[in-house]
């Protein structure tokens, strides 16, 4: 991971946890997804209390999920990447981490549909 990419994901961090401190002060765990595939581009997010998982509105958060779209762009642009996708994890405390696939467009996927969680699928961290 490059230098410049680092510095866009560290602000995609700060910004998803100011937007969760607002959403929710109960919340303890967010998720950011964001894949870029030929022709599509998408982003969903979730977080978990200690009740319940709910998915990040698209029309509550525009402001988020425009800037979110505009640094995960650059954080592909600064690896050199033209397509992929990305998982954010971050906590209540500010640890984060940054999964990256390359390959399988569904990996992670956000959804409460089907019984989903809507923690994302196949994931496998905290």
């Amino acid at each position: 991971m490059s230098d410049e990419s680092a510095k866009y994901i560290i602000e995609l961090a700060k910004d998803l946890f100011a937007t969760m401190r607002v959403q929710n002060p109960l919340w303890q765990v967010a998720y950011f997804r964001y894949a870029k595939f030929i022709g599509s581009t998408s982003a969903s997010a979730s977080y978990r209390t200690a009740c319940e998982v709910e998915l990040l509105s698209v029309f509550q958060h525009t402001e988020f999920f425009r800037r979110a779209k505009n640094l995960s762009d650059n954080i592909f642009l600064s690896l050199d990447k033209n397509t992929g996708m990305f998982l954010l994890v971050i906590n209540k405390n500010l640890d984060y981490s940054v999964e990256f696939e390359y390959e399988d467009p569904d990996k992670w996927e956000i959804t409460k549909r089907n019984g989903a969680s809507g923690i994302p699928i196949g994931y496998e961290g905290k």
